[in-house]
């Protein structure tokens, strides 16, 4: 609740260093909070967010998210 700014969770159920309520109670947080919004991907272990058909070009589904969010709060120059 003292989290004021907007603020981006982002995990996967399947981390093997989270409890398996973790996301769950990081949800009804987030649910009562305004500032926070969250990104919880059923697959991904723990750092397994990569994803891409090119070789030498991944994407990054942690950096996608990331860009969706800050989308929302950066006005564009054109």
């Amino acid at each position: 609740s003292r989290i004021a700014l907007p603020t981006l969770l982002i995990s996967a159920y399947d981390d093997p260093f989270l409890p398996p309520d973790a996301l769950a109670a990081a949800a009804r947080v987030a649910a009562d909070n305004p500032a926070l919004s969250t990104a919880f991907s059923p697959k991904g272990g723990h750092v397994g967010f990569v994803a891409g058909a090119v070789p030498g070009a991944p994407r990054y589904h942690s950096e996608d998210r990331l860009m969706e969010f800050f989308g929302r709060y950066v006005r564009s120059a054109a």
